[in-house]
């Protein structure tokens, strides 16, 4: 079973609140500097179709392969009503069919999972 780290999540929170000063938004970006942002990154990916919005159906459908259920995916997305919430859900093929097989598509080795802090999350890059 995974553990959530949420001390981390609450640091990264205050820190991000830390910067926004006395803006009304987290972090403090014009929406021209976020467009021109995006075409810096996404030019060297060479992914010119990849709009901002696609990494929201992403992290959606990758946190359903973690595990997550329904209310805490919805939490976290900030939909209200789940139909609309499957509708960012695509799973991958090869991961369901490891699940159903009984195998956990992102683990590894029991040595390398584990530090003095205790179990290390699993980067999305190593699951199938």
């Amino acid at each position: 079973m995974r553990r959530c780290d949420c001390t981390k999540t609450a640091t990264v929170i205050r820190q991000l609140e830390a910067l926004g000063g006395s803006s009304d938004h987290l972090i403090p970006l014009t929406l021209n500097a976020m467009k021109m942002a995006w075409k810096r990154a996404v030019r060297p990916a060479q992914l010119p179709d990849l709009r901002f919005h696609d990494l929201r159906h992403e992290a959606v459908s990758r946190f359903f392969e973690l595990g997550l259920n329904v209310p805490v995916v919805a939490l976290i997305s900030g939909h209200r009503v789940p139909r609309m919430l499957f509708r960012y859900t695509h799973p991958k093929a090869q991961i369901i069919a490891a699940k159903l097989a009984g195998v956990d598509p992102c683990s590894r080795p029991a040595a390398a999972a584990t530090d003095d802090n205790g179990p290390k999350p699993v980067p999305m890059s190593t699951c199938p």
